[in-house]
């Protein structure tokens, strides 16, 4: 068997500044996950992460950005 998840579309943003507000404070308060919010909004997690690393690596390599900056905290 082949595992397979189907991802529903995301949802327009009316207020982006103010739902990505939202989502951080959920994130940090623990009743959202990073996973449920990519999900929400259409994206897929795993590869959002896989994505983002490299992204960094590239920009890591072309002297860009230093090892501890760009990232989330």
């Amino acid at each position: 068997d082949i595992p397979v998840s189907w991802q529903a579309p995301g949802w327009p943003w009316v207020d982006p500044l103010k739902d990505s507000k939202a989502a951080e404070t959920e994130v940090k308060l623990g009743i959202n996950t990073r996973r449920k919010l990519a999900a929400d909004r259409g994206h897929d997690f795993d590869e959002l992460v896989e994505q983002l690393q490299r992204e960094n690596d590239q920009l890591k390599k072309a002297g860009i950005i230093q090892e501890n900056s760009g990232g989330t905290s």
